[in-house]
Protein backbone atom coordinates (compact mmCIF):
# COMPACT_ATOMS: atom_id res chain seq x y z
CA UNK A 1 0.00 0.00 0.00
CA UNK A 2 1.39 3.58 -1.28
CA UNK A 3 1.43 6.16 1.62
CA UNK A 4 -0.34 9.13 0.57
CA UNK A 5 1.95 12.57 -0.33
CA UNK A 6 -0.28 15.01 1.71
CA UNK A 7 2.56 17.91 2.19
CA UNK A 8 2.08 18.22 -2.16
CA UNK A 9 -1.96 18.56 -1.47
CA UNK A 10 -1.40 21.81 0.05
CA UNK A 11 -1.92 24.63 -1.79
CA UNK A 12 1.09 26.54 -2.64
CA UNK A 13 0.25 29.73 -0.59
CA UNK A 14 0.21 27.43 2.52
CA UNK A 15 3.88 26.22 1.16
CA UNK A 16 4.95 29.62 1.45
CA UNK A 17 4.10 29.65 4.97
CA UNK A 18 6.11 26.77 5.38
CA UNK A 19 9.57 27.61 3.36
CA UNK A 20 9.39 30.81 5.28
CA UNK A 21 10.26 29.22 8.40
CA UNK A 22 13.77 27.90 6.37
CA UNK A 23 16.97 30.16 5.83
CA UNK A 24 18.50 31.00 2.48
CA UNK A 25 20.64 27.12 2.56
CA UNK A 26 17.41 25.07 3.67
CA UNK A 27 16.01 26.57 1.17
CA UNK A 28 18.47 25.94 -1.59
CA UNK A 29 18.05 22.24 -0.21
CA UNK A 30 14.42 22.12 -0.45
CA UNK A 31 14.02 23.23 -3.98
CA UNK A 32 16.24 19.53 -5.13
CA UNK A 33 13.41 17.83 -3.51
CA UNK A 34 10.54 17.56 -6.15
CA UNK A 35 9.70 19.74 -9.12
CA UNK A 36 6.89 21.63 -7.41
CA UNK A 37 9.29 22.85 -4.24
CA UNK A 38 11.07 23.57 -6.91
CA UNK A 39 9.20 26.12 -8.58
CA UNK A 40 7.95 27.33 -5.65
CA UNK A 41 10.75 28.47 -4.34
CA UNK A 42 11.90 29.78 -7.39
CA UNK A 43 8.54 32.05 -8.13
CA UNK A 44 8.44 35.22 -7.98
CA UNK A 45 7.51 35.87 -4.07
CA UNK A 46 11.05 34.61 -3.13
CA UNK A 47 13.27 36.25 -5.81
CA UNK A 48 12.53 40.27 -3.45
CA UNK A 49 13.98 38.06 -0.85
CA UNK A 50 17.34 37.08 -2.47
CA UNK A 51 20.20 38.76 -3.41
CA UNK A 52 21.53 38.22 -6.84
CA UNK A 53 24.94 38.67 -8.25
CA UNK A 54 25.14 41.07 -11.17
CA UNK A 55 28.55 40.42 -13.37
CA UNK A 56 29.57 39.70 -16.96
CA UNK A 57 27.68 36.91 -17.71
CA UNK A 58 24.31 37.87 -16.50
CA UNK A 59 24.47 41.43 -17.72
CA UNK A 60 25.38 40.67 -21.10
CA UNK A 61 22.53 37.61 -21.47
CA UNK A 62 20.35 38.03 -24.90
CA UNK A 63 17.29 36.22 -23.09
CA UNK A 64 14.87 38.95 -22.74
CA UNK A 65 13.23 36.72 -20.03
CA UNK A 66 16.21 36.13 -17.86
CA UNK A 67 17.04 39.62 -17.54
CA UNK A 68 13.08 40.30 -16.65
CA UNK A 69 13.44 37.88 -14.17
CA UNK A 70 16.73 39.68 -13.13
CA UNK A 71 14.66 42.88 -12.42
CA UNK A 72 12.70 41.48 -9.85
CA UNK A 73 15.67 41.10 -7.64
CA UNK A 74 15.41 43.52 -4.41
CA UNK A 75 19.02 43.05 -3.53
CA UNK A 76 22.32 42.97 -5.15
CA UNK A 77 25.66 42.50 -5.49
CA UNK A 78 27.52 44.20 -8.03
CA UNK A 79 31.32 42.40 -8.80
CA UNK A 80 33.19 43.76 -11.90
CA UNK A 81 35.50 41.30 -13.10
CA UNK A 82 36.35 42.95 -16.76
CA UNK A 83 38.15 45.87 -16.99
CA UNK A 84 36.21 46.06 -20.42
CA UNK A 85 33.54 48.93 -20.30
CA UNK A 86 31.63 47.72 -23.18
CA UNK A 87 30.87 44.50 -21.65
CA UNK A 88 30.59 45.19 -17.88
CA UNK A 89 30.40 48.85 -17.17
CA UNK A 90 27.50 50.07 -19.92
CA UNK A 91 25.55 46.99 -19.44
CA UNK A 92 25.37 47.63 -15.70
CA UNK A 93 24.81 51.46 -15.81
CA UNK A 94 21.57 50.04 -18.35
CA UNK A 95 20.18 47.41 -15.74
CA UNK A 96 20.93 49.99 -12.52
CA UNK A 97 19.26 53.34 -14.31
CA UNK A 98 16.12 51.25 -15.81
CA UNK A 99 13.03 52.56 -13.75
CA UNK A 100 11.91 49.26 -12.69
CA UNK A 101 15.19 48.31 -10.96
CA UNK A 102 15.99 51.47 -9.54
CA UNK A 103 13.05 52.69 -7.94
CA UNK A 104 12.78 49.07 -6.13
CA UNK A 105 16.11 47.88 -4.99
CA UNK A 106 16.79 48.31 -1.03
CA UNK A 107 19.98 46.77 -0.95
CA UNK A 108 23.03 47.45 -2.78
CA UNK A 109 26.53 45.27 -2.06
CA UNK A 110 29.25 46.98 -4.40
CA UNK A 111 32.81 44.77 -4.80
CA UNK A 112 34.53 46.81 -6.92
CA UNK A 113 38.11 45.40 -8.07
CA UNK A 114 38.69 48.01 -11.58
CA UNK A 115 36.10 50.96 -10.92
CA UNK A 116 34.83 53.29 -8.75
CA UNK A 117 31.84 54.58 -7.72
CA UNK A 118 32.50 57.44 -10.04
CA UNK A 119 32.79 55.49 -12.97
CA UNK A 120 29.89 53.30 -11.75
CA UNK A 121 27.20 56.31 -11.15
CA UNK A 122 28.48 58.45 -13.94
CA UNK A 123 28.49 62.82 -13.73
CA UNK A 124 25.81 63.91 -15.55
CA UNK A 125 22.81 61.53 -14.72
CA UNK A 126 21.20 61.47 -11.97
CA UNK A 127 20.58 58.14 -9.93
CA UNK A 128 17.19 57.97 -8.32
CA UNK A 129 16.54 55.09 -5.90
CA UNK A 130 13.59 56.23 -3.28
CA UNK A 131 13.86 52.27 -2.06
CA UNK A 132 17.43 51.94 -1.41
CA UNK A 133 17.88 50.97 2.28
CA UNK A 134 21.79 49.36 2.85
CA UNK A 135 24.54 49.68 1.18
CA UNK A 136 28.28 47.97 1.87
CA UNK A 137 31.45 48.74 -0.38
CA UNK A 138 34.17 46.83 -0.99
CA UNK A 139 37.15 48.17 -3.20
CA UNK A 140 40.18 47.39 -4.10
CA UNK A 141 43.61 49.29 -3.70
CA UNK A 142 43.96 49.42 -7.46
CA UNK A 143 41.15 51.60 -7.92
CA UNK A 144 41.79 55.61 -7.67
CA UNK A 145 39.56 57.98 -5.13
CA UNK A 146 37.50 60.43 -7.22
CA UNK A 147 35.32 62.75 -6.25
CA UNK A 148 31.70 61.54 -5.82
CA UNK A 149 31.01 64.70 -4.72
CA UNK A 150 29.92 65.70 -8.46
CA UNK A 151 27.73 62.39 -8.68
CA UNK A 152 24.06 62.59 -8.09
CA UNK A 153 22.85 60.84 -6.55
CA UNK A 154 19.34 60.57 -4.74
CA UNK A 155 19.03 58.30 -2.20
CA UNK A 156 16.40 59.39 0.38
CA UNK A 157 15.81 56.17 2.18
CA UNK A 158 19.50 55.18 2.98
CA UNK A 159 20.02 54.16 6.51
CA UNK A 160 22.68 51.52 6.78
CA UNK A 161 26.28 52.15 4.81
CA UNK A 162 28.72 49.34 5.76
CA UNK A 163 32.70 50.26 4.95
CA UNK A 164 34.47 46.81 4.56
CA UNK A 165 38.01 48.08 3.06
CA UNK A 166 40.43 47.10 5.12
CA UNK A 167 42.93 49.20 3.23
CA UNK A 168 41.34 52.43 2.45
CA UNK A 169 38.44 53.34 4.36
CA UNK A 170 38.54 56.89 2.86
CA UNK A 171 35.00 56.87 1.25
CA UNK A 172 33.36 60.20 0.06
CA UNK A 173 30.20 58.65 0.17
CA UNK A 174 30.05 59.22 3.78
CA UNK A 175 30.23 62.88 3.14
CA UNK A 176 27.61 62.88 0.85
CA UNK A 177 24.84 60.87 3.07
CA UNK A 178 26.32 61.77 6.27
CA UNK A 179 23.12 63.47 7.96
CA UNK A 180 20.83 60.61 7.21
CA UNK A 181 22.86 57.47 8.14
CA UNK A 182 21.85 55.49 10.67
CA UNK A 183 23.66 52.79 10.77
CA UNK A 184 27.42 52.99 10.01
CA UNK A 185 29.94 50.09 10.02
CA UNK A 186 33.72 50.85 9.25
CA UNK A 187 36.70 48.37 8.64
CA UNK A 188 39.86 49.90 8.39
CA UNK A 189 43.75 48.94 8.96
CA UNK A 190 44.87 52.39 10.42
CA UNK A 191 43.33 54.79 13.13
CA UNK A 192 44.12 57.44 10.44
CA UNK A 193 42.13 55.80 8.07
CA UNK A 194 39.61 55.77 10.38
CA UNK A 195 39.37 59.57 11.43
CA UNK A 196 39.88 60.61 7.59
CA UNK A 197 36.49 58.15 6.78
CA UNK A 198 34.91 59.85 9.40
CA UNK A 199 35.89 63.31 9.78
CA UNK A 200 34.59 65.64 11.60
CA UNK A 201 31.16 65.40 10.65
CA UNK A 202 27.82 65.75 12.91
CA UNK A 203 26.13 62.51 11.78
CA UNK A 204 23.36 63.85 13.59
CA UNK A 205 20.97 60.58 13.02
CA UNK A 206 23.79 57.70 13.98
CA UNK A 207 22.54 55.12 16.58
CA UNK A 208 24.35 52.53 15.48
CA UNK A 209 28.33 52.12 15.45
CA UNK A 210 30.37 49.15 14.37
CA UNK A 211 34.52 49.62 14.40
CA UNK A 212 36.23 46.85 13.17
CA UNK A 213 40.08 47.08 13.77
CA UNK A 214 42.61 44.87 11.47
CA UNK A 215 46.23 43.84 12.28
CA UNK A 216 48.58 46.00 11.62
CA UNK A 217 46.45 49.12 13.65
CA UNK A 218 47.81 51.64 15.50
CA UNK A 219 46.78 52.18 19.12
CA UNK A 220 44.32 54.64 19.94
CA UNK A 221 45.10 57.54 22.68
CA UNK A 222 42.51 59.71 24.30
CA UNK A 223 44.31 63.05 22.31
CA UNK A 224 43.11 61.21 18.87
CA UNK A 225 39.43 61.84 19.63
CA UNK A 226 38.02 65.27 18.64
CA UNK A 227 35.02 66.64 20.54
CA UNK A 228 32.48 65.87 17.63
CA UNK A 229 33.69 62.24 17.94
CA UNK A 230 32.75 62.34 21.79
CA UNK A 231 29.38 63.57 20.69
CA UNK A 232 28.95 60.97 18.48
CA UNK A 233 29.61 58.25 20.73
CA UNK A 234 26.78 60.13 23.56
CA UNK A 235 24.43 59.65 21.03
CA UNK A 236 25.01 55.83 20.41
CA UNK A 237 22.03 53.00 21.20
CA UNK A 238 24.02 50.06 19.13
CA UNK A 239 27.87 50.36 19.69
CA UNK A 240 30.11 47.14 18.56
CA UNK A 241 33.78 47.23 18.58
CA UNK A 242 35.74 44.59 17.29
CA UNK A 243 39.39 44.63 18.79
CA UNK A 244 41.60 42.11 17.35
CA UNK A 245 45.30 43.68 18.61
CA UNK A 246 43.76 45.81 21.41
CA UNK A 247 44.15 49.02 20.09
CA UNK A 248 41.45 50.42 21.43
CA UNK A 249 42.88 49.71 24.80
CA UNK A 250 43.95 53.40 26.24
CA UNK A 251 40.49 54.91 24.74
CA UNK A 252 37.75 52.54 26.41
CA UNK A 253 37.56 54.67 29.77
CA UNK A 254 36.87 57.58 27.74
CA UNK A 255 34.34 56.09 25.25
CA UNK A 256 32.37 54.53 27.96
CA UNK A 257 32.55 57.81 29.57
CA UNK A 258 30.66 59.41 27.09
CA UNK A 259 28.46 56.40 25.89
CA UNK A 260 25.70 56.70 28.45
CA UNK A 261 22.99 56.13 25.90
CA UNK A 262 23.50 52.65 24.77
CA UNK A 263 21.32 49.97 24.73
CA UNK A 264 23.62 47.39 22.74
CA UNK A 265 27.32 46.96 24.17
CA UNK A 266 29.51 44.14 22.35
CA UNK A 267 33.26 44.17 22.62
CA UNK A 268 35.42 41.71 20.93
CA UNK A 269 38.65 42.11 22.29
CA UNK A 270 41.60 41.06 24.32
CA UNK A 271 42.37 43.16 27.31
CA UNK A 272 40.00 45.87 29.28
CA UNK A 273 41.08 48.12 32.58
CA UNK A 274 39.15 47.76 35.29
CA UNK A 275 38.16 51.50 35.38
CA UNK A 276 37.16 50.96 32.43
CA UNK A 277 34.67 48.34 32.94
CA UNK A 278 33.39 49.87 35.84
CA UNK A 279 31.97 53.00 33.77
CA UNK A 280 29.63 50.15 32.25
CA UNK A 281 27.70 50.30 35.92
CA UNK A 282 26.42 54.12 34.59
CA UNK A 283 24.79 52.89 31.72
CA UNK A 284 21.31 52.02 33.40
CA UNK A 285 19.92 51.86 29.72
CA UNK A 286 21.84 48.53 28.35
CA UNK A 287 19.69 45.84 27.39
CA UNK A 288 22.54 43.61 26.09
CA UNK A 289 26.27 43.30 27.05
CA UNK A 290 28.73 41.13 25.48
CA UNK A 291 32.62 41.53 27.06
CA UNK A 292 34.50 39.01 25.37
CA UNK A 293 37.80 40.39 26.69
CA UNK A 294 40.09 39.81 29.77
CA UNK A 295 39.54 42.67 32.85
CA UNK A 296 42.60 43.14 34.47
CA UNK A 297 41.98 43.66 38.09
CA UNK A 298 43.64 45.78 40.35
CA UNK A 299 41.22 45.52 43.35
CA UNK A 300 37.77 44.09 43.44
CA UNK A 301 35.85 45.46 40.24
CA UNK A 302 31.69 46.96 40.28
CA UNK A 303 29.23 44.59 40.65
CA UNK A 304 26.91 45.59 37.96
CA UNK A 305 23.65 46.89 38.91
CA UNK A 306 21.87 47.01 35.93
CA UNK A 307 17.69 47.29 35.65
CA UNK A 308 17.10 46.49 31.83
CA UNK A 309 19.66 44.46 31.13
CA UNK A 310 17.91 41.18 29.16
CA UNK A 311 21.50 39.26 27.80
CA UNK A 312 24.86 39.11 28.76
CA UNK A 313 27.60 37.22 26.88
CA UNK A 314 30.98 37.04 28.70
CA UNK A 315 34.42 35.47 28.61
CA UNK A 316 34.55 32.12 30.71
CA UNK A 317 37.99 33.66 31.65
CA UNK A 318 36.79 36.64 33.15
CA UNK A 319 33.24 36.58 33.59
CA UNK A 320 31.41 39.48 34.30
CA UNK A 321 30.22 40.02 37.99
CA UNK A 322 26.42 41.02 38.29
CA UNK A 323 25.18 42.72 41.45
CA UNK A 324 21.14 43.53 40.74
CA UNK A 325 19.92 42.11 37.31
CA UNK A 326 16.34 41.87 37.79
CA UNK A 327 15.33 41.73 33.99
CA UNK A 328 18.31 38.94 33.02
CA UNK A 329 17.05 36.46 31.00
CA UNK A 330 19.97 35.07 28.79
CA UNK A 331 23.74 34.46 29.69
CA UNK A 332 26.35 33.00 27.79
CA UNK A 333 29.51 31.63 28.90
CA UNK A 334 31.79 31.14 25.95
CA UNK A 335 36.12 30.32 26.14
CA UNK A 336 37.53 32.03 22.48
CA UNK A 337 41.67 32.28 24.09
CA UNK A 338 41.65 28.66 23.94
CA UNK A 339 40.06 27.14 20.99
CA UNK A 340 41.58 24.14 21.36
CA UNK A 341 41.35 23.56 25.11
CA UNK A 342 38.56 23.94 26.83
CA UNK A 343 38.44 26.29 30.17
CA UNK A 344 37.89 24.76 33.66
CA UNK A 345 35.95 27.21 35.56
CA UNK A 346 37.23 28.27 39.03
CA UNK A 347 36.43 29.16 42.34
CA UNK A 348 36.11 33.19 40.99
CA UNK A 349 33.82 32.21 38.05
CA UNK A 350 31.27 30.97 40.86
CA UNK A 351 31.06 33.70 43.21
CA UNK A 352 30.48 36.15 39.90
CA UNK A 353 26.54 36.09 41.06
CA UNK A 354 25.83 34.81 37.29
CA UNK A 355 23.64 31.97 39.09
CA UNK A 356 20.38 34.22 38.06
CA UNK A 357 17.29 32.02 39.92
CA UNK A 358 14.58 33.72 37.35
CA UNK A 359 17.20 33.22 34.35
CA UNK A 360 15.52 31.08 31.29
CA UNK A 361 18.54 31.00 28.99
CA UNK A 362 22.36 29.21 29.80
CA UNK A 363 24.32 28.83 27.18
CA UNK A 364 28.01 27.30 27.65
CA UNK A 365 30.88 26.91 24.77
CA UNK A 366 34.37 25.13 25.65
CA UNK A 367 34.10 25.30 29.17
CA UNK A 368 34.92 22.17 31.99
CA UNK A 369 32.39 21.73 34.12
CA UNK A 370 32.72 20.28 37.95
CA UNK A 371 30.63 18.79 40.48
CA UNK A 372 30.62 22.54 42.41
CA UNK A 373 29.89 24.36 39.37
CA UNK A 374 26.68 22.49 38.35
CA UNK A 375 25.47 22.29 41.72
CA UNK A 376 24.78 25.68 41.50
CA UNK A 377 23.15 25.59 37.54
CA UNK A 378 21.22 23.43 39.73
CA UNK A 379 19.64 26.66 41.59
CA UNK A 380 18.25 28.23 38.55
CA UNK A 381 14.76 26.89 39.10
CA UNK A 382 13.33 28.96 36.03
CA UNK A 383 15.66 27.40 33.38
CA UNK A 384 14.17 26.83 30.31
CA UNK A 385 16.94 26.18 27.34
CA UNK A 386 19.84 24.94 28.18
CA UNK A 387 22.70 24.31 25.56
CA UNK A 388 26.22 23.28 25.76
CA UNK A 389 29.15 23.41 23.12
CA UNK A 390 32.68 21.81 23.65
CA UNK A 391 31.53 20.82 27.07
CA UNK A 392 33.56 18.45 29.32
CA UNK A 393 31.39 17.10 32.10
CA UNK A 394 30.54 13.52 33.66
CA UNK A 395 27.42 12.12 32.88
CA UNK A 396 26.29 11.79 36.38
CA UNK A 397 26.19 15.67 37.02
CA UNK A 398 24.24 15.85 33.42
CA UNK A 399 21.78 13.55 34.91
CA UNK A 400 21.72 15.65 38.22
CA UNK A 401 20.56 18.80 35.90
CA UNK A 402 18.15 17.22 34.24
CA UNK A 403 16.56 15.79 37.71
CA UNK A 404 16.56 19.69 39.37
CA UNK A 405 15.77 21.39 36.61
CA UNK A 406 12.00 20.84 36.47
CA UNK A 407 11.10 23.21 33.91
CA UNK A 408 13.57 22.92 30.93
CA UNK A 409 12.32 22.38 27.44
CA UNK A 410 14.84 22.52 25.18
CA UNK A 411 18.51 21.01 25.55
CA UNK A 412 21.10 21.42 22.87
CA UNK A 413 24.26 19.02 22.99
CA UNK A 414 26.81 19.33 20.47
CA UNK A 415 30.50 18.51 20.44
CA UNK A 416 30.44 17.75 24.02
CA UNK A 417 32.88 15.55 25.86
CA UNK A 418 30.75 13.10 28.06
CA UNK A 419 32.96 11.00 31.22
CA UNK A 420 30.63 8.10 32.26
CA UNK A 421 32.14 5.78 35.10
CA UNK A 422 30.57 2.44 34.95
CA UNK A 423 31.10 -0.90 37.14
CA UNK A 424 31.03 -4.08 35.46
CA UNK A 425 28.33 -6.74 36.86
CA UNK A 426 30.66 -9.35 37.68
CA UNK A 427 32.78 -7.19 39.88
CA UNK A 428 29.43 -6.67 41.51
CA UNK A 429 28.75 -10.38 41.97
CA UNK A 430 32.24 -11.11 42.86
CA UNK A 431 32.27 -8.02 45.76
CA UNK A 432 29.18 -9.92 47.25
CA UNK A 433 30.92 -13.49 47.51
CA UNK A 434 33.68 -14.07 49.59
CA UNK A 435 35.15 -16.70 48.12
CA UNK A 436 35.59 -18.23 44.97
CA UNK A 437 35.97 -21.77 43.31
CA UNK A 438 38.87 -22.29 41.27
CA UNK A 439 36.71 -24.70 38.75
CA UNK A 440 34.50 -21.57 38.04
CA UNK A 441 36.94 -19.28 36.91
CA UNK A 442 36.59 -19.88 33.27
CA UNK A 443 32.93 -19.38 33.55
CA UNK A 444 33.33 -15.98 35.41
CA UNK A 445 35.72 -15.05 32.49
CA UNK A 446 32.89 -16.10 29.68
CA UNK A 447 30.05 -13.69 31.36
CA UNK A 448 32.96 -10.63 31.54
CA UNK A 449 33.28 -10.94 27.72
CA UNK A 450 29.20 -11.43 27.55
CA UNK A 451 28.95 -8.05 29.51
CA UNK A 452 31.36 -6.53 27.57
CA UNK A 453 30.05 -7.41 24.73
CA UNK A 454 26.39 -6.15 26.30
CA UNK A 455 27.91 -2.64 27.30
CA UNK A 456 28.59 -2.18 23.51
CA UNK A 457 25.32 -2.60 22.36
CA UNK A 458 23.69 -0.18 25.10
CA UNK A 459 22.59 3.34 23.67
CA UNK A 460 24.53 6.12 25.32
CA UNK A 461 23.65 8.36 28.15
CA UNK A 462 21.81 10.98 25.72
CA UNK A 463 20.13 8.82 23.93
CA UNK A 464 18.54 7.25 27.13
CA UNK A 465 17.66 10.78 28.71
CA UNK A 466 15.98 11.35 25.59
CA UNK A 467 13.75 8.50 26.05
CA UNK A 468 13.57 9.11 30.06
CA UNK A 469 12.28 12.30 28.93
CA UNK A 470 10.27 12.43 26.21
CA UNK A 471 8.34 15.89 26.79
CA UNK A 472 12.14 17.72 26.63
CA UNK A 473 13.18 18.51 23.00
CA UNK A 474 16.89 17.53 23.54
CA UNK A 475 18.95 17.67 20.27
CA UNK A 476 22.02 15.34 20.20
CA UNK A 477 24.98 16.31 17.86
CA UNK A 478 28.32 14.62 17.56
CA UNK A 479 29.07 14.24 20.87
CA UNK A 480 31.35 11.63 22.47
CA UNK A 481 30.47 9.85 25.81
CA UNK A 482 33.45 8.11 27.02
CA UNK A 483 32.76 5.03 29.03
CA UNK A 484 35.42 4.65 31.97
CA UNK A 485 34.66 1.22 33.16
CA UNK A 486 36.05 0.68 36.47
CA UNK A 487 37.02 -3.49 37.50
CA UNK A 488 37.83 -4.43 41.17
CA UNK A 489 41.77 -4.49 42.06
CA UNK A 490 41.51 -8.28 43.14
CA UNK A 491 43.50 -10.40 41.71
CA UNK A 492 42.39 -13.41 39.52
CA UNK A 493 45.33 -15.80 38.73
CA UNK A 494 47.71 -13.72 40.20
CA UNK A 495 47.53 -10.76 37.43
CA UNK A 496 45.80 -6.99 38.33
CA UNK A 497 43.01 -5.90 36.50
CA UNK A 498 44.17 -2.73 35.50
CA UNK A 499 41.34 0.57 34.83
CA UNK A 500 40.88 1.64 31.08
CA UNK A 501 39.32 4.23 28.82
CA UNK A 502 36.98 2.57 26.02
CA UNK A 503 35.49 5.09 23.60
CA UNK A 504 32.02 4.69 23.28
Amino acid sequence: MKSEDHVNKLPTEMLYKVFDYLNFEQQMVAMGVCRRWHKTLSSGYYLPQRRLCLNTYNLNTTDSSVLQRMKQYRAFTIKDSNRDKSEFLEPLRRFLFCPEVAETVEELRLELFWYSLSDLLGEKEVLYMPKLEKISYLSSIWVEDQDLLQCKVVTPSLKTVILEDSKKSVNPLIHILNDQIETLSVRFINKMLLFATIGYLPFTNLTSLTLMAQQGSLLFREADFHASHLQIFGQLTYLKISDEKNVFFMVYRLIFREAKNLETLIINGRRMTEDAFNLIDRMKKLRELCLMVEIIKCQSPVRLSLPLLKMLTTYAGSIVPLGSVPNLKNISVRNYKHPWEPYRLTEEAINCGIFVPHLQTLKLSKVVLDSIFVKHICTMTGLKILEMMQVRMEVKHLRKMFNALKDLQRIRLEWCYLNEIVTSRDDIANRDRSTTDEDGNDNDNDDAEKDDEEEDCKPDCVQMLQVQFPDRRITNLHNRVVRHVTRSQSMHHGVMLPQYWRPY
